[in-house]
């Protein structure tokens, strides 16, 4: 996931540039200024500085507030930050401005997955697509929402048009993953998982997956070396210290378990 977001820093600060020429509000010296502002605050988001390219993105919308492409930046930010609220209303502002942005679609459809209204995340990301059919990061996410409504063969399809638009995009491999091992197709859901993790070695929620995949195919030392791969790349990754103390436990290592039990617990909020 984290190389997705800088991936789609990366996309945006181009479109940002492009929307921001559109300005009709701002003088020429502001709008110069608020271009720079823009770029930093790109860099700041690649680099994961998330505060600091908010502070960016908020400079440049004072001194042009009617760049769609900054603020679609922003939104991106406060997704990062965790304000969804913030994140949907600057979506919602900049697709008043632009209503035909499919990267704002794509973003809204984001933010009301993580709220967990799946229906609306659906309509974001098909509208996402249907304005732009080689949107590749749309394609599976569509994928990701119609598998999680239990609509496999439609999210493989998806999911399968979204690989050959970016045939190097680990979280649609990752997802293909997913689906196919919902289907029973074990070896190609390994297959996708190893080719995801070949993309983006620190991808951990691949690795955790791929471990769950050991697990059900009986061999626990894989799954926890997996967990392990996962957790130290990510080591605030509650649900990987939820899966490696089940392999402990199904190892007879109930000592180990608990420790992981407990640590998955302390990083959801419980004791």
């Amino acid at each position: 996931m984290r190389v997705l977001v800088v991936a789609l820093a990366v996309m945006l600060s181009a479109c940002a540039v492009e929307e921001s020429a559109q300005a009709p509000s701002a003088s020429a010296a502001n709008t110069s200024l608020a271009t720079t502002y823009n770029s930093r605050g790109n860099a700041q988001f690649n680099a994961r500085n998330y505060a600091a390219a908010l502070a960016d993105y908020d400079s440049a919308l004072r001194l042009a507030p009617n760049f769609a492409g900054t603020l679609r930046n922003r939104c991106n930010t406060k997704i990062a930050l965790n304000d969804l609220d913030g994140a949907l209303a600057d979506c919602e502002a900049a697709l008043r401005l632009s209503p035909n942005f499919a990267y704002a679609f794509t973003d809204r459809g984001r933010i009301r997955e993580r709220q967990g209204d799946l229906q609306s995340a659906l309509s974001d990301y098909a509208e996402a697509v249907r304005l732009d059919p080689n949107n590749g990061v749309a394609r599976s996410n569509l994928a990701s929402i119609r598998y999680r409504l239990n609509d496999d063969a439609a999210a493989l399809a998806d999911v399968n048009e979204a690989i050959r638009l970016a045939p190097d995009h680990s979280r649609a491999f990752n997802t293909r993953g997913i689906i196919k091992r919902r289907m029973g197709d074990t070896a190609g859901a390994l297959a996708d998982y190893n080719r995801a993790i070949q993309v983006q070695p620190d991808y951990a929620i691949a690795l955790r997956n791929r471990g769950l995949l050991r697990m059900q195919q009986g061999n626990s030392a894989a799954a926890i070396a997996d967990y392990n791969l996962a957790l130290r790349h990510d080591p605030n990754y509650a649900d990987a210290y939820e899966s490696r103390g089940r392999a402990y436990a199904a190892r007879g290592d109930q000592d180990r378990a608990i420790a992981d039990y407990d640590r998955a617990i302390a990083l959801r909020g419980g004791t």
